[in-house]
């Protein structure tokens, strides 16, 4: 019975160094094709990911506690800047306002023929540049983002320990 208890107390302190993952979704672009035609396109949606360790545990995500960033063409795990071609340059996020963020994945640096994606301040903004064909999305008024958060194991650990504790005391209540 004391081996139980002890169990569920210890079980929070345990998965408290599990990597968390964040999910925001971009929807609504003002589209400018290679034509500099521009049309807003209300369901036209980006998916940012991030897998990071809150090491300060101050809430807010900074790019040194990052271990994967994933963001429309661009995908790093382990290596967030392996090279001046492959990089994500800056990154920061609170839970009271969006993730900004600098990020590319060039082909050539000297002609710059890849993917780059921008975030930051009040005129944000995301742009694919691939061969011939370029293609601009600029985040506008209406664009909307929203936050998704997968729960930190920590918290099924607390959620089992409060039910095990639960369950002690109902079983003691009984006998």
């Amino acid at each position: 019975m004391k081996r139980l208890l002890l169990a569920a107390l210890l079980a929070p302190t345990f998965a408290l160094a599990a990597p968390q993952e964040l999910y925001v979704t971009y929807t609504g672009f003002l589209s400018y094709n290679a034509n500099g035609l521009g049309l807003f396109v209300p369901d036209l949606k980006q998916v940012l990911h991030v897998t990071y360790e809150d090491l300060n545990a101050n809430g807010s995500i900074e790019l040194q506690e990052l271990t994967q960033f994933s963001f429309g063409e661009i995908n790093f795990v382990d290596s967030l800047c392996a090279s001046r071609e492959k990089c994500v340059e800056s990154f920061s996020y609170t839970p009271e306002s969006a993730p900004e963020f600098l990020a590319h994945d060039y082909k050539d640096v000297s002609s710059p023929t890849g993917h780059s994606y921008d975030v930051f301040g009040g005129y944000r903004y995301y742009t694919e540049e691939a061969g011939v064909t370029t293609e601009h999305n600029f985040w506008t008024l209406e664009t909307t983002y929203s936050v998704s958060a997968v729960p930190e194991p920590a918290t099924y650990g607390m959620l089992l320990g409060g039910l095990g504790i639960l369950g002690l005391a109902m079983r003691c209540r009984s006998a």
